[in-house]
């Protein structure tokens, strides 16, 4: 599964709309831009789920940095709606199953750029069955 994939899946069914949606590298150009980044499985925080032959499944973990416009509270509010969306009990996607689900309580203020555009984060994890990706 890779990150193209996601975001295909991912951008029409976000409630906020960028102007550009990229993988693995943000247009900072634009003041409401999105972009996807994979982020390492962390295994040494417990039992890892997926992945192994008994399980069926596989785990992906990712970010989301997402620019959200020069309004504090609007560009608050997007984020916080993009962070509900990303918690989905159910995914079909590139031929498989699975579920995503956001990995902290809310997405973290990364703080506004030099031309007071506001950005944010928000880390979540796909599991999906590995044996019928495409």
């Amino acid at each position: 599964m890779n990150l193209l994939t996601v975001r295909n899946y991912l951008e029409p069914l976000l409630p906020v709309k960028a102007d550009w949606f990229g993988v693995a590298h943000m247009d900072t150009r634009r003041a409401r831009a999105m972009c996807l980044y994979g982020l390492p499985i962390r295994t040494e925080n417990g039992v890892r789920i997926g992945g192994l032959d008994c399980t069926g499944y596989k785990q992906k973990r990712m970010t989301l940095v997402m620019r959200l416009g020069t309004d504090a509270s609007a560009a608050e509010d997007a984020a916080l709606a993009v962070h509900a969306a990303l918690d989905m009990p159910q995914v079909a996607l590139s031929g498989t199953t699975g579920f995503m689900r956001v990995l902290d309580a809310e997405p973290y203020q990364l703080g506004a750029d030099a031309h007071g555009v506001f950005e944010f984060r928000v880390d979540f994890e796909l599991f999906y069955e590995w044996d019928n990706v495409n």
